[in-house]
């Protein structure tokens, strides 16, 4: 973290970057959020997207692991390469301007995530899944 500051405070990015430490309040950020970002090299099934999904926000994220599983580009979000700043900046740029996209994404996120992350979907995959197990 440490190295993060250095560099955001190298490139004079202090008053444009916060780094929040361990939060506790993640649903309230979240609603408080216009876009969602997780542009990573490597990770499965992050619960950050699936939070950011069922709050409604459209997610820019790398084409890492998992991720292209959990956002379908040009319908619940934006899927950049790995390690590609420019598609990344590209689609953030995009959906900052267009407003109608960014919520056209952001309603079909949420009923993704509804669908496939709520509580309630996942204790039924979970009763079905002990069901065939007994069965």
């Amino acid at each position: 973290m440490e190295e993060l500051q250095r560099q955001v405070d190298g490139l004079a990015l202090s008053n444009d970057v916060l780094f929040l430490g361990e939060r506790h309040d993640i649903p309230a950020l979240l609603m408080q959020s216009d876009i969602f970002v997780h542009s990573c090299i490597q990770d499965n099934q992050p619960f950050s997207v699936m939070e950011a999904q069922i709050a409604g926000l459209p997610a820019c994220v790398s084409n890492a692991g998992g991720l292209p599983e959990m956002v379908e580009h040009g319908r619940t979000g934006l899927v950049s390469p790995i390690k590609d700043p420019v598609s990344l900046t590209q689609h953030l740029h995009q959906l900052l301007e267009d407003e109608r996209l960014r919520k056209q994404l952001g309603r079909n996120a949420s009923a993704w995530g509804e669908e496939h992350w709520s509580l309630d979907r996942m204790v039924g995959r979970l009763l079905e899944l002990y069901r065939q197990v007994i069965g």
